[in-house]
């Protein structure tokens, strides 16, 4: 029969009336035929199931007339859920990347799903308002709270690729849809193909902070120059799919002038290849202050930050200047034997650039 879901805030106790209320989130079922039957099956499932990351309950019971047609399941409060995080102009994004708060709770639903998966049950439709989201201070938590039984691969494969559909959602809905946010769409493509999912999915450059791909820059540099004997720059071969690390090094770029925010008296040659990019990015991140742009060092206006715009730092005027570069440099460093798709990356820049 048709059913419904109503939720209550308020505080419940457990036991005698002299216990001590606690607030909670309250479910109430309403069916023509089984909201006891559902209840039950979502109280049942949230009480066996133990994780940070997915919902616990807290009781269930059976309304009492004049409640009598509905059946009430209590979890701990929450005052959000995912879908308000990925809602247009939300948190979720800041200059054209994920934000750390919700890089975090991003973070804590991958746990809970492979957490999920990994005993018996899975997410094929999984939506934004099947988490729940708890904002404390400037801390996250992010709990899964409406789950089934299944262990198809199918099924599994399904509620990854609803993780990457909302990733995406929050990119279009908060102006990541230019080339600077290539690795979100980089990230969401995979997700989308079958290649990325579990654990996975959080080692992807869009999950690390500034310092995290900073980091990786500076390991992949030290790697090259211990590891990798500089070549001949050569042109790149257009009828090769995939490039490994060394093979792309010192392919010659079209690339033939700095962006204008890095100082114009440099007296080192315009960058050609990968190799000289990583060593310029070395440099840049090694003293940053020295190179970086006067306008990230400006202050926004109070009317600027009311209209919502926000102060660009070092990393995205690398990332804006330099996207499919990143990026390559980004997924080398996390495995420098990995063979990149290299005219795929230029292919999704050039799509991100074409939308309006």
């Amino acid at each position: 029969g048709e059913s419904y879901l109503i939720c209550h805030y308020g505080t419940i106790r457990s036991g005698t009336a002299e216990s001590q209320p606690v607030k909670a989130c309250v479910f109430a079922y309403k069916s023509k035929d089984d909201a006891d039957g559902m209840a039950t099956i979502l109280h049942k499932k949230c009480s066996r199931f133990d994780h940070p990351c997915v919902m616990k309950s807290l009781g269930y019971c059976k309304g009492s007339h004049p409640h009598s047609e509905y059946s009430f399941v209590a979890f701990p409060l929450f005052e959000l859920c995912f879908s308000d995080l990925i809602a247009n102009g939300s948190i979720a994004i800041e200059m054209g990347r994920f934000s750390e708060v919700f890089i975090e709770a991003v973070s804590q639903i991958v746990k809970g799903l492979q957490a999920l998966h990994e005993h018996g049950f899975c997410c094929p439709r999984l939506e934004g308002g099947d988490i729940a989201i708890k904002m404390e201070n400037s801390s996250v938590t992010a709990k899964i709270w409406n789950f089934s039984v299944g262990n198809s691969d199918r099924e599994k494969n399904l509620g990854w690729k609803r993780i990457g559909e909302l990733l995406l959602i929050a990119a279009r809905g908060n102006f990541a849809y230019s080339d600077d946010s290539l690795e979100i769409h980089y990230l969401c493509d995979k997700i989308k193909e079958g290649q990325l999912s579990g654990l996975h999915i959080l080692q992807q450059s869009a999950f690390l902070t500034v310092r995290e791909k900073f980091e990786r820059v500076l390991s992949l540099w030290k790697f090259v120059s211990v590891n990798c004997k500089p070549e001949l720059i050569h042109q790149l071969d257009k009828s090769k799919d995939t490039y490994t690390l060394t093979e792309f090094l010192d392919v010659s770029s079209s690339r033939s002038i700095r962006p204008l925010w890095i100082d114009r008296g440099r007296r080192t040659p315009a960058l050609k290849t990968l190799r000289e990019l990583l060593n310029e990015f070395r440099d840049i991140i090694e003293h940053e202050i020295e190179y970086i742009s006067p306008e990230v060092i400006t202050e926004l206006t109070f009317k600027e930050i009311e209209l919502g715009k926000k102060k660009s730092d070092l990393e995205h005027y690398i990332r804006k200047s330099w996207p499919v570069e990143f990026l390559m440099i980004q997924l080398w460093a996390s495995n420098q034997t990995a063979e990149l798709k290299v005219k795929e990356l230029v292919g999704l820049k050039e799509k991100l650039k074409r939308k309006p």
